[in-house]
């Protein structure tokens, strides 16, 4: 059963990676993709909140380094000093790609977010780059990471176990089978789950309590048969003898023993027949 056991083993450590693989593409890379509406719409909401307090004066002293703002009033624009940490535009050219209160844009091959607030003939706008989403996205893997590996290593143990009794089961149903004409074999398992090998198991026990009822009553047949032949042909060689010693007649003779031939015939009639029946009903061409 050695053979057994490394299949086995080889499809568990198979399914395993397949399970792997499906978890990791579903957290690895679809999971962040389908999250990204809610990083979006949280991202804006961060950048809607600090535009109440943005003026002229107090434009460079918010605190927040990956937010830029633009304070626009008639044609006259004023940026946060750290604009060009968050993008490599001037403030002008940043205003040609703001064309609604909210949204993103893309600049060599960058994603960028913005939110703007107009009052009377006041602009405000607050702009950021990815690096929010980045971030939200690695702290999202470091957290569900180490849970699935854990949990890998759960189902993992999970299907080693029962992997290990599947393979006893298989192996004892195997014994079964090796020694199914072996009358001295004691099957001392124990199945503890009613499941389709303990249904197996039971077949299996029901056939060799066929096959042995079908062995005796073969050796039954068998006896039966030879003593049905024997008779027969006891009778008419006794006869043969007689008539060479001349104690029976030819005529009287030749009559027993045709009619022992007789008897012979007819039962080999009905072995012939007996066999042709069992031939029938074992390929089931039977009503």
């Amino acid at each position: 059963m050695k053979r057994l056991k490394n299949d086995l083993g080889r499809q568990l450590i198979s399914i395993s990676i397949i399970i792997c693989g499906v978890i990791f593409i579903s957290l690895g890379l679809l999971l962040p993709k389908l999250l990204i509406p809610i990083y979006e719409k949280n991202i804006y909401q961060i950048l809607e909140q600090p535009l109440d307090f943005v003026n002229v004066d107090a434009i460079n002293v918010l605190e927040d380094e990956d937010i830029a703002y633009l304070y626009i009033v008639s044609d006259n624009v004023v940026s946060s000093i750290n604009l060009n940490r968050i993008i490599d535009l001037s403030s002008e050219q940043v205003l040609t790609y703001i064309d609604r209160k909210n949204g993103k844009f893309t600049y060599k091959n960058k994603d960028y977010y913005y939110n703007t607030v107009k009052n009377d003939k006041i602009t405000k706008v607050s702009i950021t780059n990815n690096r929010y989403i980045n971030q939200i996205r690695k702290d999202i893997m470091y957290t569900i990471l180490p849970i699935f590996f854990l949990t890998l290593l759960i189902i993992y143990l999970i299907l080693f176990l029962w992997s290990r009794r599947l393979v006893k089961k298989i192996e004892h149903l195997k014994e079964k089978i090796d020694n199914l004409d072996n009358d001295n074999y004691v099957d001392d398992y124990k199945f503890t789950t009613d499941d389709e090998l303990l249904v197996l198991s039971s077949a299996i026990d029901s056939m060799k309590e066929t096959m042995r009822l079908q062995e005796e009553y073969k050796n039954q047949m068998y006896q039966n048969i030879s003593h049905d032949f024997k008779t027969p042909l006891t009778v008419i060689k006794s006869y043969m003898e007689a008539v060479e010693d001349g104690i029976e007649s030819d005529v009287e003779a030749k009559e027993v023993i045709k009619e022992q031939v007789e008897k012979l015939e007819s039962k080999v009639h009905s072995l012939l027949y007996l066999n042709k029946l069992d031939y029938i009903k074992d390929n089931k061409n039977y009503k």
